[in-house]
């Protein structure tokens, strides 16, 4: 028997399910992959109901998104974080903090760094 970690939605994204492990226990939330995000992003209020530490940049940074348009700003990332992705996928994370409570977790791809 096969088991499907991954439901597709429409429009065909695929969604999956993160595992957080925090000081205050493990939470499970259902978040896209692939978005296209070269950083991973948690959305503030859901930092702040789940206890999560805040560490502040040096600098404010910018987020856009792929057309360009600014989503915000972001002046905070969360603690490393152990994550469990799809049942299978283990790293431990940090997010960039940012007001985005219709994408509440985003797990990014990291750009390669340029040689």
């Amino acid at each position: 028997m096969v088991s499907r970690p991954c439901e597709l939605l429409p429009p065909q994204r695929p969604l999956c399910h993160a595992k957080l492990f925090l000081h205050s226990g493990s939470h499970t939330l259902a978040t896209f992959v692939d978005s296209g995000a070269d950083v991973s992003l948690i959305d503030e209020e859901l930092a702040l109901q789940l206890g999560i530490t805040r560490i502040p940049f040096s600098k404010v940074i910018s987020a856009s998104a792929l057309d360009g348009h600014l989503l915000g700003t972001v002046t905070h990332q969360t603690e490393p974080i152990h994550m469990l992705l799809s049942g299978n996928h283990h790293e431990t994370i940090q997010f960039h903090i940012l007001h985005s409570p219709r994408l509440p977790l985003n797990p990014g791809v990291p750009l390669a760094a340029e040689t």
